[in-house]
């Protein structure tokens, strides 16, 4: 079956807004994305890996687990796999809850499992796994948000600070370092069945404190 591909000529919504505002891209290993207990992260013998953004995924069975990112602009964009043993999210946008299905009769990567234009300054952003009746896997490749363009330098400089080499390619394009055009992420590529796909993840790398 070819690959299924996004219309490049149809670009994600960009709010027009008096000052300029730009798309930007955080990978799964962002320091700005927050994960709670119950995620873990790619094995590096995934056979898979190339099909996910920068190599690399978040993935749980955990119903319940979440994922939040807290930024200041005015849209969303998060993208995962669906397949057939996917469940449904639930995407809370500043408290308002709304739930979607990851379900898909043929398993693809980098799609986009929602999207939300919003207008504060100040936006959180919590996606939580809740599981369905085809099944509770549920994985985060990446998100795009839009924001002002002066937030670019200040997130490109934090997420450089924070993150190690292999890592700070998530941002930004690597080579010219300028936002990239939101169409050169919408690439839909279809991959194999994964009957098993949380067998295939590690634990992840900085677990929460236990409770005292």
């Amino acid at each position: 079956m070819a690959p299924s591909t996004s219309d490049p000529d149809e670009p994600l919504p960009l709010l027009v807004r008096a000052e300029a505002m730009v798309n930007i891209t955080l990978d799964d290993t962002s320091p700005f994305i927050t994960y709670s207990d119950g995620w873990g992260i790619q094995s590096p013998q995934d056979p898979d890996l190339d099909y996910y953004f920068q190599d690399t995924y978040h993935g749980t069975e955990t119903v319940g687990a979440n994922a939040t990112i807290v930024f200041s602009g005015s849209g969303v964009f998060i993208f995962g796999s669906t397949g057939p043993n996917h469940g449904n999210l639930q995407v809370s946008v500043n408290g308002a809850h709304q739930t979607f299905s990851a379900y898909s009769t043929t398993p693809l990567f980098q799609q986009c499992l929602f999207s939300s234009m919003v207008d504060a300054s100040y936006n959180e952003v919590i996606l939580i796994n809740i599981g369905g009746p085809s099944g509770n896997y549920l994985d985060l490749d990446y998100i795009i948000t839009t924001v002002p363009e002066k937030c670019v330098l200040c997130a490109t400089l934090v997420e450089v600070y924070l993150t190690p080499c292999s890592a700070r390619r998530s941002l930004l394009n690597p080579i010219s370092r300028q936002s990239l055009p939101v169409a050169d992420f919408l690439l839909l590529l279809p991959r194999r069945r994964l009957p098993q796909e949380a067998q295939r993840l590690l634990p992840h790398p900085n677990p929460p404190p236990p409770p005292r």
